[in-house]
C-alpha cells in the first residue's frame, strides 16, 4: 500500500532549483559551491525559509497559522479596574503576582483571533475582540471579551473567574537542519531557489542579487494567486431586467 505524503518539496529540491537558477549545476546537479556538504549551505537555505514565511505572511497567506489552547488564567487578584492581566511566554500576570503558568505557546509569533471560555467547562467558545487601539478601563466581569497585542505579551482585562483562552496564530517557522527535510509549503521550490539564489549573490558580492530577488517576488506572487483568487469568490444575483410578474407591464 502506497504510503501518503505531503506535496512538499525537501531542502534539497530548492537546493537543485539555486544551483539551476546560480549556473551551479553546470559540472554536476549535487553542486559546487551550493554543495550539500558546504557548512553554510543550511544556514543559508534557513534564512531562505523565514523570508518566505514573511513573505508570504505579508501577502495574507496564513502557511504557518495554528490552533493553540492556553488553560486556566485564574482571576484578576485585585478589583482596580485599571489593572490588565499579561501572558507571556514565561508566565501570567494577575494583577498581582507573576505565575510561572500558565504562558503563550512557544512558537507563537503574533495571535490572529482569541477566543475564550469558563476554565473547567464544556462552554462555547466565545470570541474575544482584538483592540483597535488600546484597551479602555472598564468594570471587571466573568470574561476577557477584548485583548491587545504589545512586545510580544498578550494584555487583557482583568476576569473574575478563571478562563481558559482557544488561539489561532502565525507560529515560527522550523528551522531546516537537514536536507532532506521537508519544506512545509507546498511546490515552493522555485521561490526557495531564487531566495537561496540571491543571499548567495549578495554575500558574494554578485551583479545579479537584484533579478534573484526580483525573480523570487515573482515566484512568490504565483504561490499566492490562488489564494487572492478565492477572496475574490462571491455570490452575485443579476437584478432581472424585468420585475416581477405581478408589476411587469406590456
Amino acid at each position: 500500500m502506497p504510503v501518503q505524503v505531503a506535496p512538499y518539496p525537501t531542502v534539497t529540491d530548492a537546493l537543485v532549483a539555486a544551483r539551476v537558477l546560480c549556473n551551479d549545476a553546470a559540472q554536476s546537479i549535487l553542486g559546487d559551491i551550493l554543495a550539500s556538504n558546504q557548512p553554510f549551505v543550511l544556514p543559508m537555505c534557513d534564512l531562505a525559509h523565514k523570508t518566505l514565511r514573511k513573505m508570504l505572511t505579508r501577502a495574507g497567506v496564513n502557511t504557518y497559522s495554528k490552533y493553540g489552547f492556553v488553560s486556566n488564567l485564574v482571576k484578576v487578584a485585585t478589583s482596580d479596574p485599571t489593572v490588565q492581566v499579561q501572558l507571556s511566554y514565561t508566565g501570567y500576570f494577575d494583577g498581582i503576582t507573576e505565575r510561572a503558568s500558565p504562558f503563550l505557546p512557544a512558537d507563537l509569533v503574533e495571535p490572529l483571533e482569541i477566543w475564550e471560555r469558563q476554565n473547567g467547562t464544556i462552554n462555547s467558545w466565545q470570541p474575544v475582540k482584538q483592540a483597535s487601539d488600546s484597551i479602555s478601563t472598564r468594570a471587571q466581569v466573568a470574561s476577557f471579551g477584548i485583548w491587545d497585542w504589545e512586545s510580544d505579551i498578550l494584555y487583557l482585562p482583568g476576569a473574575t473567574q478563571a478562563n481558559d483562552l482557544k488561539l489561532k496564530y502565525l507560529y515560527a517557522t522550523p528551522r531546516l537542519t537537514d536536507s532532506a527535510q521537508q519544506i512545509p509549503i507546498a511546490d515552493c521550490e522555485m521561490a526557495m531557489g531564487a531566495l537561496i539564489a540571491k543571499i548567495l549573490s549578495q554575500s558574494r558580492g554578485g551583479t545579479a542579487t537584484q533579478t534573484f530577488q526580483v525573480w523570487a517576488e515573482s515566484e512568490v506572487g504565483l504561490l499566492i494567486s490562488p489564494t487572492s483568487r478565492k477572496e475574490q469568490y462571491g455570490a452575485y444575483n443579476r437584478q432581472p431586467f424585468r420585475g416581477t410578474r405581478a408589476r411587469r407591464r406590456r
